[in-house]
């Protein structure tokens, strides 16, 4: 395993980030995204198992899943005109 020099102080500069007030709210925002994502290819798509075996054609299905999540989610956006808008940078400001 190699280190590059600056390794230690990247890493203490992300340990800084994580603990600011932004920080700390978009990680708090993140536990609770993944979730609902999972819940939404359950109940709004109907996705229970995976329909094909092998793993490339399990990683094209899940691509599939994400691509129409991020559709989805881009689309409800527009329809109520919050593409330019970031809810994370409004909540720490």
């Amino acid at each position: 395993i190699v280190l590059h020099k600056t390794f230690w102080e990247k890493r203490k500069q992300a340990t800084a980030n994580i603990m600011t007030q932004r920080g700390i709210h978009l990680r708090l925002c993140r536990s609770i995204q993944v979730e609902g994502a999972f819940a939404l290819l359950k109940n709004d798509f109907g996705f229970r198992r995976f329909l094909t075996r092998g793993r490339a054609n399990i990683r094209t299905e899940l691509f599939l899943l994400a691509m129409a999540f991020d559709l989805k989610k881009l689309w409800m956006k527009r329809e109520h005109g919050r593409l330019q808008t970031r809810v994370s940078e409004k909540m720490t400001a």
